[in-house]
């Protein structure tokens, strides 16, 4: 029977304080990257190519917030172009039923960092949900 030896650096806690996983910067990858050159096997070092796996995925997530965040910006700067305009979307009437409602865009609220459009009628709308702009 084959067995491994357990160290210290197994069974290591994490406690996670952000809300988001994908808030992990540069610097806290580069603080792990170092914790875990420290606790490596001197048998049975990490090789040169998973280093460089690593810092090639830390570069792509970078990437990939950076163009999240532009648009999330993108996406705001579209709702607000609304603003005094008359917009047909998909509604609901007061029994429930789905209809296409035109009404005047009066201002943006954020739900969950996402836009929606404020309606004179009192409605919030989606950006997806707008059907046409007069």
């Amino acid at each position: 029977m084959i067995t491994s030896a357990i160290s210290s650096s197994d069974s290591l806690t994490t406690t996670v304080t952000n809300s988001n996983a994908y808030d992990m910067g540069t610097e806290d990858f580069l603080d792990l990257l170092l914790t875990e050159l420290k606790n490596q096997d001197p048998m049975d070092p990490v090789s040169t190519s998973e280093m460089a796996t690593q810092f090639a995925t830390l570069t792509q997530v970078s990437q990939l917030n950076k163009t999240n965040d532009y648009l999330e910006t993108l996406s705001h700067s579209q709702a607000v172009d609304y603003l005094g305009k008359t917009i047909s979307y998909a509604g609901k009437n007061s029994d429930g039923t789905s209809t296409e409602k035109t009404s005047l865009v009066t201002g943006v609220v954020y739900k969950d960092s996402v836009p929606y459009l404020v309606t004179k009628d009192g409605d919030q709308v989606a950006l997806s949900s707008v059907k046409g702009v007069s």
